[in-house]
């Protein structure tokens, strides 16, 4: 608009001094002829110089024009870009928060999936002692059982899914969830087709923000920990303290933690096996109530980095019922309860630069046998009487694994439980277990292991019993 206005203006001016300058040109010519021609050059140039500044004024009109095309053409890009992106469809999917994971179509959840498949093959030197090892199965010499030399077992019940979310809420709290099972549940046969139920170990939920968490589910119990080296064998050492039951737990950023958790109270006695899960009369009044503190530290020196935890645990334990058919009370109307209670503590020590570490940990109660690997059982004892006793007991684990190179170990584990009340001629008075075991990994995310186990058991009157195992493990990680 400004530029047609001076182009007007422009046009006039020049106009008039053509006009002006023709009237004066003409009245010179009248009163002087020899200055006409001189006229007509001055009229002629200032129709020159009129068609430049008219072709000039059109140069310009040609490139504002092109460029506000340009312009028009951008915004129409822009536009057509954004559209595009609103309108990408709710199912496609994207890349979650998390390594390997991706986003739910059409939500702010990030999920991934994980797990193993696990092969073992199992050789064992003296009797069957199943499809993993435990020191309480190991039968006593003289028996029937221990006669039974040599047995080979080939399974893949370990093969473990698992399932993770997180989402990340306005606020910046991360809501999280957990569910892991593998296939150490019951049914199936050798026979044909080798069947194993899957089960769930892991279910639960996180809450979690800058204050604290808050966990509600089924996972590893607060009291428990895994101070030991690995292992091939599925279980681990006798005496490590570790159970998975549903609990609710608060952890802080100190790293303390509170929790209640799923009670069961379990022994043996005049009553028979006592577990209410298992139909016994066991009874489970109140949760377990668990406080653990755990971190981490790191030094200079030979241990440049040190994990640690210690907790404790109280418990109410009794019998509420009759006596089943069969024990030596049978029919008598039970009802006892006593006070339970444990603590434990441990850590690992990581030395050099390779990965190789130390670890040890020990657990002492009076009534915590059922946090301990192989002391199920063993918390309270019922008496001919009718009364309970709970049952002191404690367990030690400790190990060393050494990285021969970057895909490569060599690691050994000793475990150690015992009862110092055992009360009755057949009860379990001490095991002990070793493990000994080659880990290499030739590719990644694959992993083989190579072991040996030992395991000791004896019972209160004396007798004895032990046992070899032989195991090959292949795993690989997804």
């Amino acid at each position: 608009m400004l530029k047609a206005k001076i182009k007007r203006t422009l046009i006039s001016s020049s106009v008039r001094s053509m006009v002006f300058g023709s009237g004066a040109a003409l009245a010179l010519a009248i009163a002087n002829p020899a200055l006409a021609d001189e006229a007509a050059d001055e009229i002629s140039i200032l129709k020159e110089q009129l068609q430049i500044m008219m072709q000039r004024i059109e140069q310009l009109e040609q490139k504002q024009a092109q460029a506000s095309k340009e312009q028009k053409d951008i915004q129409e890009d822009v536009a057509k870009v954004k559209d595009e992106v609103q309108t990408v469809p709710a199912n496609v999917v994207t890349a979650g928060d998390d390594p390997g994971s991706w986003k739910l179509p059409g939500s702010n959840t990030s999920i991934s999936l994980s797990g193993y498949i696990k092969g073992d093959l199992i050789y064992d030197l003296d009797a069957d002692l199943g499809d993993t090892f435990f020191a309480n199965a190991i039968p006593i010499d003289g028996t029937p059982r221990a006669d039974q030399d040599n047995h080979t077992r080939l399974h893949a019940r370990q093969s473990r899914l698992r399932v993770k979310t997180g989402t990340r809420l306005d606020d910046g709290v991360l809501l999280k969830t957990t569910f892991e099972g593998d296939f150490f549940g019951g049914g199936g046969n050798e026979s044909l087709s080798n069947s194993s139920s899957f089960r769930i170990r892991h279910a639960f939920g996180e809450y979690k923000t800058p204050s604290g968490s808050l966990l509600i589910g089924q996972t590893w119990t607060n009291f428990g920990d895994f101070f030991y080296a690995p292992v091939v064998d599925f279980s681990g050492p006798a005496g490590q303290n570790f159970v998975r039951q549903g609990q609710i737990r608060y952890t802080l950023p100190s790293g303390i933690s509170v929790s209640i958790e799923n009670p069961e109270t379990d022994g043996t006695g005049a009553a028979g096996r006592l577990g209410e899960s298992r139909g016994g009369i066991g009874s489970d009044e109140l949760p377990d109530l668990v406080v653990a503190w755990s971190g981490k530290g790191g030094a200079e020196g030979a241990y440049s980095d040190v994990s640690y935890k210690v907790s404790g645990v109280v418990r109410s334990l009794g019998v509420d019922g009759i006596a089943p058919a069969g024990t030596l009370l049978a029919g008598t109307r039970l009802n006892d309860t006593k006070t339970g209670w444990g603590v434990s503590a441990g850590g690992n020590w990581a030395f050099g630069d390779d990965g190789s570490f130390f670890t040890i940990g020990g657990t002492y109660g009076d009534g915590v046998g059922r946090y301990m690997l192989n002391g199920l059982a063993n918390e309270i004892f019922v008496n001919p009487d009718g009364s309970i006793d709970t049952v002191k007991s404690w367990g030690l684990t400790s190990g060393v694994s050494l990285k021969t190179s970057d895909t490569s170990s060599v690691n050994l584990s000793y475990g150690h439980f015992e009862n110092e009340d055992p009360f009755q001629s057949n009860g379990e008075k001490r095991l002990q277990t070793i493990h000994a075991n080659y880990m290499m990994s030739p590719w990644p995310a694959t992993n083989f292991g190579f072991e040996v186990i030992y395991g000791k058991r004896e019972i209160a009157g004396g007798a004895d019993g032990d046992a070899i195992r032989l195991q090959f493990g292949a795993q690989r990680n997804f």
